[in-house]
């Protein structure tokens, strides 16, 4: 079952912010990133390119200034993404120019590309943020292509490039460096969808106060185990003048009392019992195979008493909470349908009986 801490911190995610979205991820990055400019500043130094040695210490201390931004609560990651992704394009240009184009770093502008593409031409970014991507992946586009060409007629200044072993060497380092990215990038990407889809699901299928499996997958569970022909048995509950302590001690006190039965429920559910809301303060139980319907109905008699004697006190008052149960046996020719509304009879009976009971034939 899924844990309701996990949906409120799933569905406060899903309100502010997005997976690619995650600060403490890009304070990570973003020290990954000045490590690698550091180690490139003593590259440069060796290779005597003065003009890539200053920009280096430029890009240093944008990753500096970026990390104590980062910091912040209210950092905005997009602003993070933008300036990280302008630095490393204007970074591969300058140093494609200055330490030669057989030194491979216009790379980085097909992974930089990678990083634009996935996050932002998603369905729920804004306009401005597309726009901003789209334009980004032009200029990228036009740099690709532009950069062989003015190789091919040597264009571009010689002054400072390496000697042609070092260029071969770092475009070897540049490419596997920017396949792995590639590559790491992909599957972090496609893990945080599958994670996120899983949760998702998760949430779809969970009533977000109780933590409980919801009426739709409920509905879901009931149409699978009949069709499976395991489907033998349910029960409705009901928590007893659940209105009354709404009026009295206030809905806040109602929410506490249907999250504290929720987990009475879950630690009496087990392996051929399936619980869940079924919509306001009734709940209902799916046993399939496993034992008879008598131990069933032991089963919830023992909860109906455990539910009694539990201590519910919110802010200190002590709350008094019963419930009352229906249950129902699958007989030959029953539809599923029928097995609820014939439990739901017995729960309107045992209420009209006393409350606090369980009717079960």
């Amino acid at each position: 079952m899924a844990n309701n801490g996990l949906l409120e911190r799933l569905f406060d995610r899903e309100k502010n912010q997005y997976d690619h979205e995650d600060l403490d991820g890009y304070r990570v990055q973003l020290r990954l990133f000045l490590c690698i400019h550091l180690s490139l500043e003593v590259f440069y130094i060796l290779c005597k390119c003065t003009p890539m040695l200053i920009v280096n210490i430029v890009s240093i201390f944008v990753y500096i200034a970026q990390l104590k931004y980062a910091q912040r609560n209210d950092a905005e990651p997009a602003l993070i993404v933008w300036i990280s992704d302008f630095e490393v394009y204007i970074h591969a240009v300058l140093a494609t120019i200055f330490m030669g184009f057989g030194s491979g770093f216009y790379y980085w502008i097909f992974g930089l590309s990678l990083s634009i593409i996935m996050p932002y031409q998603t369905p729920m970014r804004n306009k401005v943020q597309k726009i901003v991507a789209r334009t980004y992946l032009v200029v990228f586009a036009i740099t690709v292509a532009v950069f062989p060409i003015l190789n091919y007629f040597e264009v571009l200044p010689v002054r400072y490039n390496p000697p042609k072993w070092v260029q071969m060497t770092t475009s070897s380092v540049n490419a596997i460096v920017t396949c792995a990215t590639i590559f790491l990038y992909t599957t972090l990407t496609l893990f945080g969808t599958a994670r996120k889809e899983q949760l998702l699901n998760k949430a779809a299928d969970t009533d977000y106060l109780t933590g409980l499996y919801n009426r739709q997958h409920m509905q879901q569970v009931l149409a699978k185990k009949a069709e499976e022909g395991s489907l033998m048995a349910v029960s409705i509950m009901d928590v007893d003048h659940f209105k009354n302590i709404n009026d009295t001690y206030g809905h806040m006190s109602g929410d506490y009392v249907l999250k504290g039965i929720a987990k009475l429920l879950l630690s009496a559910a087990d392996e051929n019992t399936v619980v869940g809301r079924w919509g306001g303060e009734e709940f209902l139980f799916i046993f399939s195979d496993g034992y008879s319907y008598d131990q069933f109905c032991h089963k919830l008699e023992n909860l109906r008493k455990d539910i009694e004697e539990h201590k519910f006190e919110f802010s200190g008052i002590p709350i008094s909470v019963t419930a009352s149960f229906g249950a129902s046996y699958i007989s030959e020719g029953m539809t599923k349908e029928e097995l609820v509304k014939l439990a739901d009879a017995r729960l309107y009976r045992a209420k009209e009986s006393g409350r606090n009971r369980l009717e079960f034939s």
